[in-house]
């Protein structure tokens, strides 16, 4: 009967071993690539935590007690070492030294760490605009593109960055929106600021500053707005987004 415990317990320890280091890979990679990006590095850093949690537990097993709680420190080491490592790459403070993607528009182009795709409008295009929406449907930091090309009744660009301002953070239950007098610009061809929300997701209170630009070349119309639905941007980060944003004409 011992002898079969003990044949249990060494089938289970290299797996025991192997578990502890593969959760903090699989959580380092969640938290830096997402859990929807399954990249063939995120793989490699599982597969390759998994192998050596392994190979520890097998060459501990027969070594004693010592060599046992050794070899869990060094996996728990592992573990500790994959959250701190995560946390710290997805900081605003690591994240605004690195080099973002530039997306172009039209006439606008803009930096911003993160992958934007189309937004399906169908039954819900406006009337009087052929338009397409870009967004990056994160609910921690909400990015969206707006992009008009007016047929008729156009609105004025202060207008029609309000509205699409205030549509979005009403969708996500925000109760508040004041916009800061001291960074707002407003023109017939250029409207930017900053503006302060409240909002309510899983009945937990947040307010955060966000930003917005918009510019119009006749009847068409770019609006890009960020908003920090559960995440605040730091001043680095959010100065970064103002500063990267650019007129192709002005290039």
């Amino acid at each position: 009967m011992e002898n079969e415990d003990s044949e249990a317990l060494k089938k289970l320890w290299p797996v025991l071993c192997a578990l502890i280091c593969v959760a903090g890979g699989m959580i380092f990679s969640s938290r830096v690539w997402g859990r929807t990006n399954l990249s063939l590095l995120s793989i490699l850093i599982n597969v390759g935590l998994a192998g050596l949690g392994a190979v520890i537990g097998l060459i501990t097993f027969k070594l004693g007690k010592k060599a046992k709680i050794a070899a869990l420190v060094f996996c728990l080491l592992i573990l500790g070492t994959s959250l701190g490592l995560s946390k710290y790459m997805t900081s605003d403070a690591y994240i605004v030294k690195q080099d973002w993607p530039v997306h172009e528009l039209d006439t606008l182009t803009f930096a911003y760490p993160t992958t934007l795709k189309e937004k399906n409008l169908k039954g819900v295009e406006p009337e009087n605009a052929d338009a397409k929406v870009l967004t990056n449907e994160n609910m921690n930091r909400y990015v969206a593109c707006y992009i008009y090309d007016f047929k008729r009744d156009k609105p004025s660009l202060e207008a029609c960055v309000e509205s699409a301002v205030t549509t979005i953070l009403t969708r996500y239950g925000a109760k508040t929106l004041i916009w800061d007098t001291d960074t707002t610009t407003i023109s017939p061809s250029v409207v930017k600021g900053r503006f302060t929300f409240t909002n309510k997701l899983r009945n937990k209170t947040y307010t955060h500053t966000g930003f917005a630009y918009g510019h119009a070349e006749g009847a068409h119309y770019e609006i890009i707005m960020f908003y920090p639905l559960r995440k605040q941007y730091s001043e680095a980060f959010m100065n970064k987004i103002e500063e990267s944003i650019e007129l192709k004409t002005e290039r």
